[in-house]
């Protein structure tokens, strides 16, 4: 995959484990966390921008030790880079408790994958194969197994 390098500081992101499904980014500067709308949220520059394959997409994802740890998760729960976006990529968290944890200079901030987006095109009908499927969604399957 090709990326840029677009600060002097930015740290390359890279798989933490052998059997890591997703690279991790990081941040190259100590962060700030500013009180919005009665959250801590930072908005972290990773200093890369990314080439993403055609019909691809690199989904963000926040590492579980920031939620089971500290309450803290991306802003927008997955992040989503398209494949025809070409600026720099950044992170937003959001920290639910009163205090948010410290992220230092060369901390992984969240965790990418790479899947394949094929593109899809849309049929109008009057009945869908699988609208007699036997639960309704909201739980359904679990109150159908009691």
């Amino acid at each position: 995959m090709k990326i840029k390098k677009l600060h002097k500081d930015a740290i390359l992101p890279r798989y933490s484990s052998e059997g890591a499904s997703g690279f991790d980014l990081f941040a190259y500067q100590d962060i700030k966390w500013e009180m919005e709308d009665g959250f801590w949220t930072a908005t972290i520059k990773t200093g890369w921008a990314f080439e993403v394959d055609k019909e691809h997409g690199m989904f963000l994802l926040s590492r579980s030790g920031q939620g089971f740890n500290h309450l803290t998760h991306l802003a927008n729960c997955v992040g989503l880079l398209d494949w025809d976006f070409s600026k720099q990529c950044l992170v937003k968290l959001i920290c639910l408790k009163s205090t948010p944890p410290e992220i230092k200079k060369g901390q992984a901030i969240c965790q990418a994958v790479i899947l394949e987006t094929p593109r899809m095109f849309f049929y109008v009908v009057d009945k869908l194969e699988n609208e007699n499927m036997v639960h309704d969604g909201f739980g359904s399957t679990d109150e159908a197994k009691k």
